[in-house]
């Protein structure tokens, strides 16, 4: 292999992890905005006196979770998206560079479907 080609897939790998690495922080931001929105709609259901402070405090809690599971999984994203481009960068087999590409773009397609489905706040905001 020439030294133009290896060049050009080294920054086509970089810049495929910069992306990716983008992509989760864009994530990262509609998650807090997401539990953001439904806090607000919980603070202004109780000011209105539609749901009392239990079913308030229920809610927190349960989003609470789901809001600590969501980060774990970006905090997952985020290590293997950094780990898969030190590894790309760092390897010389052109065979596994092109496999690792692949397998963290399905990561990266796959997971937050999961994600989303698995998560009935996300899954109600999004269908409301």
């Amino acid at each position: 292999m020439d030294s133009a080609s290896s060049t050009l897939k080294a920054k086509v790998r970089i810049a495929v992890t910069i992306n990716s690495v983008l992509m989760n922080f864009l994530e990262l931001i509609a998650y807090i905005y997401i539990f953001h929105s439904i806090y607000r709609h919980n603070k202004t259901a109780f000011a209105n006196k539609i749901l009392n402070q239990e079913v308030i405090l229920q809610r927190h809690k349960k989003n609470a979770i789901t809001l600590i599971g969501q980060l774990s999984l970006w905090c997952l994203q985020v290590s293997t998206i950094v780990m898969g481009g030190i590894f790309a960068t760092l390897s010389n087999n052109s065979f596994t560079n092109d496999l690792l590409v692949v397998f963290v773009s399905l990561e990266y397609l796959v997971v937050p479907i999961i994600v989303i489905q698995t998560s009935p706040p996300i899954h109600q905001f999004i269908a409301s």
